[in-house]
C-alpha cells in the first residue's frame, strides 16, 4: 500500500479546531506563557520539537516545554505538575 499526502485527513476536520486556533491567537496577541506538555514516546518527542519550532517561527515568545519522566511520573498528564507550572511559572495555556 502506498501512502500519499493527499490521502491524509484534512486538519480542518478536527473537532473544535477553530476554538483551539482562536485560543492560540489570543495567547500570541497577549504574549501569554504557553507550555507544550508532551509524552516521551515515538510521537511525543518529535511532536514537541516540531510544535516548539513552529510556534517560535510564528513569533511566540513565552514558550516552555515539559516531558514527564516515565520512571518518576509514569504516563499521562499529571494535575500536580500542571498546577505547579501555573503557580510557579505563570503558565497560562497548555498544549
Amino acid at each position: 500500500m502506498s501512502f500519499r499526502l493527499k490521502d491524509l485527513t484534512p486538519p480542518s476536520s478536527l473537532r473544535d479546531l477553530d476554538k483551539a486556533v482562536s485560543r492560540l491567537i489570543e495567547a500570541y496577541k497577549k504574549e501569554q506563557k504557553l507550555c507544550i506538555y508532551a509524552d516521551f514516546d515515538m510521537d511525543g518527542t518529535p511532536g514537541l520539537a516540531l510544535l516548539l519550532k513552529g510556534l517560535k517561527l510564528c513569533g511566540f515568545k513565552n514558550l516552555f516545554s515539559f516531558q514527564p519522566d516515565r520512571f518518576d511520573h509514569g504516563y499521562g498528564v499529571h494535575p500536580h505538575i500542571v498546577e505547579n507550572f501555573i503557580e510557579e511559572q505563570g503558565i497560562e495555556l497548555f498544549v
